[in-house]
């Protein structure tokens, strides 16, 4: 078993539950119960980390402010930043480039896509320019809080090639994968390989990973695998290698195949809770076996679960 001190303490809750479910009545414990199933140790564990300033080459750096990571590039006069995620996030990393580079203005925001955890707070950095595919500020609109979203300036479709001072930065375009508007960022004079939300080195993506579609989103990750890279630096989590990132891939491909030949018998019908009670029950020793050692994995397992089964019913 993957923790038995938690499995004890789900026991100790459930067998409490019934109980009090019966004692009481549903309508009074039942929120207590369901908050009990939000994690508290996924996001934390970042969020605890003092922040960090890192010197991959000479002229490229990664921020990470809690649970997100920056890409900065020095082109000399001026700066790039790629994702700029929250208006905290952005004024702890204007500090620190105060501090460590400074005097260079912020001539160029990248948005890697359109999730608004990736582009708010761009609007405290003043870019020159801020560059994205052309559909991310018809997203944007829709959004409820828009305020600290600085609009786009320029906007690109497909793979697109663009020049940042002297520094050529590699635009490698991944529709149908986690969104349509989705980049990764490779510069190819240093061989650093900008993976938003697509690496999670030792971790389980959160929530089930929203807004993904996993045959186009392993499609990425294979190109992304054929890149001549040598630094990885995710969205999330800490930096890596291309053995991070294949070791990434692989776990989430078996993941979906691993509930997939659990829902075979039943011709992938997942429209029935005690079959997939009977399903969760048989994969989750598997799993566990093999990536209970990934942060979050006890603490995304059902939301991730359920997301496998609904793509498996829904066709992807």
């Amino acid at each position: 078993m993957n923790n038995p001190g938690k499995v004890v303490l789900i026991v100790i809750v459930t067998v409490f539950a019934i109980i009090s479910f019966g004692l009481v009545g549903s309508k009074h414990l039942r929120p207590y119960v369901f908050q009990l199933a939000m994690p508290t140790d996924y996001f934390e564990s970042q969020s605890e980390k003092p922040d960090e300033f890192l010197e991959i080459t000479p002229s490229v750096y990664s921020f990470r402010h809690k649970f997100n990571r920056s890409l900065i590039v020095d082109t000399g006069e001026k700066l790039a930043i790629f994702d700029t995620y929250n208006v905290e996030h952005a004024k702890a990393l204007k500090l620190v480039l105060a501090s460590n580079l400074p005097g260079k203005s912020i001539g160029w925001v990248f948005y890697s896509h359109h999730h608004l955890d990736h582009i708010g707070g761009a609007s405290e950095l003043a870019p020159e320019s801020v560059i994205a595919h052309e559909d991310v500020m018809s997203y944007v609109k829709d959004f409820p809080h828009i305020k600290d979203i600085s609009p786009v300036t320029l906007t690109t479709d497909g793979d697109t090639d663009m020049n940042i001072g002297i520094t050529k930065v590699e635009m490698l375009y991944l529709p149908r994968s986690h969104s349509e508007t989705l980049y990764a960022f490779y510069l190819p004079s240093t061989k650093v390989l900008y993976l938003p939300d697509l690496m999670f080195k030792d971790a389980i993506p959160p929530f089930g990973f929203p807004d993904w579609y996993y045959p186009g989103y392993i499609r990425a990750l294979d190109r992304l695998l054929k890149v001549d890279a040598e630094f990885y630096i995710p969205s999330h989590f800490d930096a890596g290698t291309r053995d991070d990132l294949l070791s990434y891939r692989n776990m989430m491909v078996d993941f979906r195949e691993t509930v997939l030949e659990a829902l075979s018998p039943y011709e992938y019908d997942a429209a029935n809770g005690e079959r997939l009670r009977t399903v969760l029950k048989k994969v989750y020793p598997k799993l566990a076996e093999k990536y209970g050692h990934r942060t979050g994995f006890d603490a995304m397992f059902v939301p991730h679960f359920g997301r496998e089964a609904a793509g498996i019913y829904l066709g992807y």
